[in-house]
């Protein structure tokens, strides 16, 4: 470490600058702890250490790998023992991690990934208090032994009455069971400076047929986006020396001479298992909930325990069960945690309104934990979701979401002032004050609202797909419930989600019913009404409430139809034809939607005249006398669009259908252009030549459109030649292609290039 270097570790205000400083600092070569590759590397932040005031320490990143490592930190004196009159300064930090610190489930996790009958001795190095050795003896069966210098194994030994060994696992050291079946290591190698001699001895405890269990913060989780809080227990300045990607970790195993090995990452934590005997690893094997709570269960109804211990216990046991549904055995376990607190804490579970309804300000870590379960705050939020789906007393819900979101606003800034978090709360916390909103909706929408609209910014971020639930969920209830003016203060926001696609799910649906109730009765807007009503209803859920909203939304349709019709005419409607047609689609319709429904035919006559045909069907039923016979008119008009739009197309099946009547308008109004298609459809369809010959010549005898007169004599010299009829064939080509013909220029335009076809149809024939 140079001079420079040591410079720019030092920093009269080193806290002030927070926890982590994302800045750039000066390049070391340095060789990484994980890959053993010797390079220049980089620095992009600093961060402060509880155990040093004024000093910043630098995170160096290896390229090759993507460990990181702190050169310049030592690691803490684990083996120090306090005097016996400094033990209680231990008491605060052990009654955080038993009672909520200790992430009880990813630590036995891997135990069910890796768990099989062969295992049947378990080490665990560095195992702390002792929570998943405990486990793996009660729950699993297993013969397990621990290893730990620290203070707190010392007191996990006795308090759980675990065969921990006081000291370090060297690489002399003779244990009985020795080699194990399993040997774990649970967050311990991020505290080594160089892991190589660490691995060795767990590889020797191992032996030729065990397997390692590793797991250590993974690095990837160390981005610039995430909150400090979420950062903090990754990095725990002072304490972790080497922060391992999952290629670090991996090189480390490989040098120990492992032959078989696992990785995986939650992007938090990595998990690697290592062997050099066959190797059975399933990541997706979920933990066994029965076996868990069991063991939870066992442990609680032992009579004597310390307090601290029955609080850990009892508030993992309750949120177990509430997540697993089991809400009578949580209740049970709730009213234990309420004596037991009342009894050391002073605090009534039955009476939320009154914990920590006064402001709390100054207070330190010591006097916290003196006065505070730690897991108070995930006890509370169990008890609103207990009271909100098993007892249905939302007033008491709403309570104990509000109880838990004002602890965690006691507790947090306690934990940060000592470096430490607690993302379990937190989340929690965050979704207590989301249910205080949503629970409001059914009451009060209007405090819903305004319960919504004070909810930490932290939570748009962290938490946006439930974030825009809730504000789905709080705007819908004000604005279905009529308090249009409050529902306003969000309506932007959920237009703009809701703008986006097709409602997903009740919660968007009924928001975009909200929105439509509030274009139509409070911003007179129809047009707009109309379209939030569209997609509110598309794919809506069954029900009596949605079949009533699709009658609004007829009504309010043929109501805008009519006024389109009537201040804009038909040329107005088709621009909305679209919104129409989609209300009125499975209407019932009465005499008095005849004007909505002929304009609807009319609409769509020109580009879509099979909808337009749908409609006027369903109008002529509903037509006066005097409309009816124009309605049938245009009905006949319409087959006539399809036929010709079918014969061009070369649809022979819609042809067909539609023949009969083209036949009839065109016998009647004697269009030229309904000859030739119906001269075409006998030639191409109905192979009749005679019918094609006669609708070809009273196209080519007509003077109003000269160039369908041109092919029409074209194809009748066609059709006569295929009928074997030479003489009148070639007459009929000789004047379509002399130069006297008044329509010559045409002639060679359309037909000119096909003058040797028709001579040589005339000449085969012949």
């Amino acid at each position: 470490m140079t001079v420079l270097h040591f410079l720019e570790t030092i920093s009269p205000f080193a806290h002030k600058k927070g926890w982590i400083h994302w800045e750039s600092g000066l390049s070391r070569t340095l060789t990484c702890p994980a890959c053993h590759t010797t390079q220049s590397m980089k620095t992009k932040r600093s961060v402060a250490s509880p155990y040093s005031t004024h000093r910043r320490y630098r995170l160096y990143d290896c390229t090759f790998c993507g460990t990181a490592h702190f050169p310049d930190v030592s690691a803490p004196v684990y083996e120090h023992r306090p005097p016996s009159e400094d033990e209680e300064k231990y008491t605060a930090p052990k009654k955080f991690y038993v009672e909520q610190g200790a992430g009880f489930e990813s630590m036995i996790a891997p135990f069910f990934w890796a768990r099989s009958p062969s295992i049947k001795t378990l080490l665990e190095v560095g195992c702390g208090y002792g929570f998943s050795l405990d486990f793996a003896g009660r729950a699993l069966g297993w013969k397990a032994l621990g290893i730990d210098p620290s203070h707190i194994a010392r007191h996990g030994a006795q308090e759980l009455g675990l065969p921990i060994m006081d000291g370090y696992l060297g690489a002399d050291t003779e244990l009985e069971n020795m080699p194990f079946d399993l040997v774990f290591s649970s967050e311990v190698i991020e505290h080594i400076a160089d892991p190589d001699p660490f691995v060795s001895v767990l590889a020797r405890a191992a032996g030729t047929k065990g397997t390692l269990l590793l797991t250590t913060p993974d690095i990837a989780g160390l981005r610039q986006e995430r909150a400090v809080e979420e950062i903090i227990p990754l990095l725990s300045p002072g304490s972790h020396l080497v922060l391992y990607s999952e290629d670090g970790l991996r090189a480390c195993l490989q040098r120990a001479g492992f032959t078989n090995i696992e990785v995986t990452s939650t992007g938090e934590t990595i998990y690697a298992f290592a062997a050099n005997d066959a190797l059975y690893v399933d990541f997706t094997a979920p933990i066994d909930r029965q076996i868990l709570s069991r063991y939870m269960q066992d442990r609680l109804s032992a009579k004597e325990m310390p307090a601290h211990l029955r609080t850990g216990f009892a508030g993992r046991l309750l949120r177990l069960q509430t997540d697993n549904g089991d809400y009578q055995a949580a209740l049970k376990t709730l009213e234990i945690l309420q004596q037991h607190w009342k009894t050391h804490f002073g605090l009534d579970l039955h009476a939320p309104d009154t914990i920590e309804n006064v402001a709390h300000t100054n207070q330190d870590f010591d006097e916290y934990a003196a006065a505070h379960p730690f897991n108070l705050v995930i006890v509370l939020y169990c008890a609103g979701i207990l009271a909100l789906n098993e007892t249905q007393d939302q007033d008491l819900a709403l309570a104990f979401f509000k109880a838990c979101k004002r602890c965690y606003a006691v507790m947090e800034p306690v934990l940060t002032a000592i470096n430490a978090s607690d993302l379990d709360s937190r989340n929690l916390a965050h979704e207590a004050a989301l249910l205080c909103a949503g629970v409001l909706t059914q009451s009060n929408p209007a405090k819903a609202i305004s319960a919504f609209e004070s909810l930490d910014p932290f939570l748009i971020q962290a938490y946006a797909d439930r974030y825009e639930k809730t504000r789905l969920e709080v705007f819908a209830a004000a604005a279905n419930s009529g308090d249009y003016a409050s529902a306003e203060r969000l309506r932007p926001a959920v237009e703009a989600v809701l703008q986006k696609g097709p409602c997903q799910d009740d919660f968007e649906h009924a928001a975009a019913m909200g929105l439509a109730m509030m274009a139509l009765n409070y911003r007179f807007d129809r047009p707009d009404g109309l379209f939030w009503l569209q997609k509110a209803l598309n794919n809506a859920p069954d029900g009596p409430q949605w079949e009533s909203m699709r009658k609004v939304w007829q009504t309010q349709a043929a109501a805008y139809g009519t006024e389109l019709l009537v201040h804009g005419g038909q040329p107005a409607f088709t621009r909305k034809r679209q919104e129409i047609r989609a209300a009125l689609q499975s209407a019932s319709l009465t005499p008095k939607d005849f004007a909505i429904a002929e304009a609807l035919g009319l609409a769509y006559m020109d580009d879509q005249p099979h909808i337009a045909l749908a409609w006027l069907e369903r109008a002529l039923p509903l037509a006066s006398e005097d409309h009816q016979a124009v309605t049938t008119a245009r009905i006949a008009d319409t087959h006539t669009h399809i036929f010709l739009q079918a014969v061009n197309a070369g649809n022979m099946d819609e042809a067909a259908k539609t023949c009969s009547a083209a036949t009839g308008m065109a016998n009647v109004n004697d269009d030229p252009g309904l000859h030739f298609a119906l001269g075409l459809d006998a030639l191409n369809r109905r192979c009749d030549l005679a019918e094609a010959a006669k609708r070809f010549a009273l196209v080519a005898d007509q003077h109003d459109d000269p160039a369908l007169s041109v092919q029409g004599a074209f194809h009748l010299a066609m059709v006569q030649a295929r009928n074997g009829n030479i003489p009148k064939a070639q007459q009929t080509a000789d004047t379509l292609y002399s130069a006297a013909n008044p329509n010559a220029a045409l002639v060679i335009q359309l037909v000119g290039k096909r003058q040797a076809e028709l001579d040589a149809a005339i000449a085969a024939t012949a």
